[in-house]
């Protein structure tokens, strides 16, 4: 083992403690192996240079390398190593003659070596190298005139391919596991598929430079998925707000404040805001704060925003339950089939002429609103002393203690403070786009000017209420009339004579805030046909102006989407269905082998554990300490006379 150093020795060398060599073991920054009981050791060859000379000085320095003592034979040596020596002896030869010609010795040698690097670039060569080597050949040191690190065979020994096939079968998985776990894998694989190919598994090292020679775009898809391949690697689409104005498209989202409030009853919680942007200003057009995002807080939000700044064309939103349902914008990208199985009644924003789009599911750094949001977060939430921050690093240590003192603002007051802030604060700051005519304006000031270039469409308050009522499934008319959903719950309606109406297929529209009458329309040309009554005796360039442009861009997205995946194919293609074998199965098929090495033996000399009843009955034996079966089994046959 004189070739190798276990972890005290490794840590004295390097002059750091264990732990650190353990921790550059496990980081795969240094090179080691394990011995037959499972403890780490380290090649002395896997060494920095400077450190294998610090070792081999104090070898010298202890007397384990003898001074005086003849080298050893050069016929000892393996063809490979004698090989690494003769062309040690000729590039010295030839150092030599070079070293001679000319008073300036270093800038000589220093072109010496420049050329051998440039003949040899399998050599790892510098003047200090060159000078060792001169001195180990002068001495007919064979051992230091051989490349322990193994750059001069470069490319000579080739790894199998099955090898690197299995290594690439374990490392492409999308759980992700180290080399370090694929390099033990491997070990396993050859173990049981190629025995006789142990002794050639390259280094761990090796294997990780296999890895890394991959393209990224093909790690990313094997081990993290198809969406962070998209994300990372794919062309996307880049969109352009030259022909965007004010109103065209607002972009709708719900942010968690990170500061706590107090409630009704000094419940403390944190507020949600539920908001829409102008994407072309960047202006806050409409907001509301609630304790819990859903469709009523959306729609509030949207209602705020109509009033202030009139309708939008386009909302954009994303898949949240609070936006998809039925009768605000539709079910989205959702897919269970019961959801779109059938026809639907008209939708809120399709009343008010507003066309709802989608974001793509897991994609929410497509809306703007999120940097707006982190935007509220550092200009407003960390005003207040009750801030949390949005994880436990950006929580203030102050936090506590006031939270102790009861410094915490009430819901009320918040609402009132943010109003202000957004409207006196936010949307009055300057204009952050990119265009560059817009720059020293604020954003309410590119809205103004931005909508002078469109169609403004407006409502009025009393037809808005109208135009926001929530409107129900198609039902059909029973025994207990229509019914509406109120959180959660159906609240039945009814009026005179609807008996005669009974099996009419119909939907309901209603005033979430009002729960006393519902308006009844037809499914057949959705015509208004009556009020009915609460029934309380039985009851509560986001634009794309040429389609084909966007499907361009989606068919280039598609077509290295393709070309990946079709490189992906053929990568373990050299391993046979029953070699693609999982880690789990190779680790499980290797602790069944260590079970037959595993036997827990018990010495011979052990204490009795005796229970009250046994010291009572038998006091003679209560007084044992301790029984030795061997000085029983031998004092046994000295008296029978077998000893």
């Amino acid at each position: 083992m004189s070739n190798y150093l276990n972890l005290a020795e490794a840590s004295e060398i390097k002059g750091c403690s264990e732990r650190h060599i353990r921790r550059l073991i496990a980081n795969c920054k240094l090179e080691a192996i394990t011995d037959d009981t499972g403890k780490y050791i380290i090649p002395v060859s896997s060494l920095p240079e400077n450190l294998q000379r610090k070792y081999y000085r104090k070898l010298s320095a202890c007397g384990e390398r003898e001074r005086g003592k003849p080298p050893r034979p050069l016929c000892t040596y393996s063809d490979a190593e004698r090989e690494q020596i003769a062309l040690w002896n000729k590039i010295i030869k030839q150092w030599r003659l070079f070293h001679d010609m000319s008073d300036d010795k270093k800038g000589l040698d220093e072109m010496f070596v420049d050329n051998i690097k440039r003949q040899h670039p399998e050599l790892e060569i510098s003047l200090t190298t060159l000078y060792r080597k001169y001195k180990a050949y002068k001495e007919k040191n064979y051992d230091e005139l051989i490349e322990k690190r193994g750059g001069w065979n470069k490319g000579r020994i080739k790894t199998p391919q099955h090898i690197i096939d299995a290594f690439l079968w374990f490392y492409l998985n999308d759980r992700q596991p180290t080399v370090s776990q694929c390099y033990r894998a491997v070990h396993e694989w050859t173990q049981k598929f190629h025995p006789g190919d142990i002794s050639i598994i390259p280094s761990e090292r090796s294997l990780r430079r296999q890895a890394l020679a991959l393209p990224e775009a093909i790690i990313t898809l094997c081990r993290k998925g198809e969406k962070a391949l998209k994300d990372q690697h794919c062309p996307y689409t880049e969109r352009l707000y030259d022909d965007l104005e004010a109103n065209d498209v607002w972009v709708g989202d719900n942010h968690t404040f990170d500061f706590i409030t107090e409630g009704e009853h000094g419940k403390r919680h944190r507020l949600y805001l539920t908001a829409f942007i102008d994407v072309k200003s960047g202006v806050i057009v409409g907001f509301n704060i609630t304790e819990n995002p859903s469709s009523y807080s959306t729609l509030l939000a949207l209602r705020d925003g109509i009033l202030k700044y009139g309708l939008p064309k386009i909302i954009y939103v994303d898949n949240g339950s609070e936006f998809t349902t039925h009768d605000i914008g539709g079910r989205g990208h959702r897919r269970r089939k019961n959801w779109n199985k059938d026809d639907q009644p008209p939708t809120i924003l399709e009343m008010l002429g507003i066309e709802v789009r989608f974001a793509q599911v897991c994609n929410a750094k497509a809306k703007p609103i999120e940097r707006t949001f982190g935007t509220l977060k550092n200009q407003i939430s960390r005003q207040f002393k009750s801030f949390c921050g949005g994880n436990v690093t950006e929580r203030p240590e102050s936090l506590k203690a006031t939270l102790k003192r009861g410094e915490i603002p009430t819901d009320a007051e918040i609402r009132q403070v943010i109003s202000t802030l957004i409207n006196g604060s936010f949307n009055m700051d300057a204009y952050g786009g990119k265009e560059r005519r817009y720059h020293g304006m604020s954003r309410i000031e590119v809205w103004n000017a931005s909508i002078k270039n469109t169609q403004f469409r407006k409502a009025a308050a009393e037809d808005l209420s109208l135009l926001l009522a929530r409107v129900s499934r198609y039902q059909k008319i029973g025994r207990k009339g229509v019914y509406a959903t109120f959180s959660g719950v159906n609240l039945w309606y009814t009026r005179d004579e609807l008996w005669q109406h009974q099996g009419t297929e119909v939907y309901v529209r209603y005033d979430p805030a009002d729960a006393t009458s519902v308006r009844v329309y037809s499914r057949d040309g959705n015509k208004y046909m009556f009020d009915c009554y609460l029934d309380s005796a039985t009851m509560i360039d986001y634009i794309a102006k040429n389609p084909e442009d966007i499907e361009e861009a989606e068919r280039v997205k598609s077509l290295v989407l393709k070309q990946i995946k079709d490189y992906k194919k053929g990568l373990t293609d050299g391993l046979t269905s029953e070699q693609k074998i999982d880690m789990l199965a190779l680790e499980c098929e290797r602790a069944v082998r260590n079970l037959e090495n595993y036997n827990v033996k018990h010495p011979d000399k052990f204490t009795p554990v005796m229970s009250d009843k046994v010291k009572r009955e038998m006091p003679i034996v209560a007084e044992i300490t301790e029984i030795d079966w061997t000085a029983i089994n031998k004092n046994a046959k000295i008296r029978l006379g077998k000893d």
